[in-house]
């Protein structure tokens, strides 16, 4: 994967082309594969590393920041937020990310968290809509 990326590090292979790249530099007798077996290097390789910057950053930034800001977080939110993080961190070896049904849930579940933190941050003690 990394090869790849350096061989196309500005718009990678087009998305879904990771084979295609694989096969240029796998060795003969290694095995084809379809994926690169990691979300991170996968967004890598098939859109360019600007990408992988911005994916990573945008899947470790909200997980980072919901952990700075987690106090607000009831437990049971703190528990969905492990979840989230450890989904985030299983992406570096496998890639769950990398088929819908179950990035939307985790991206789901990331966006009720950030709205649980909006509603607690009103600042004057009341929750928003004024009740």
């Amino acid at each position: 994967g990394v090869r790849i990326m350096a061989a196309e590090p500005w718009l990678g292979t087009g998305p879904g082309t990771f084979q295609k790249g694989y096969a240029r530099f796998k060795p003969p007798e290694a095995e084809m594969t379809r994926l690169v077996h990691n979300d991170y290097l996968q967004q890598g390789c098939d859109t360019g590393i600007p990408a992988l910057v911005l994916y990573a950053a945008w899947v470790f930034g909200a997980v980072g920041t919901l952990y700075g800001r987690g106090r607000a977080l009831s437990v049971e939110q703190r528990w969905v937020w492990l979840g989230c993080a450890a989904f985030a961190v299983q992406s570096l070896v496998e890639f769950p990310l990398y088929q819908p049904a179950l990035a939307w849930p985790f991206f789901l579940l990331l966006g009720a968290l950030w709205g649980a933190l909006s509603w607690h941050r009103k600042g004057d003690g009341t929750v928003p809509g004024g009740r």
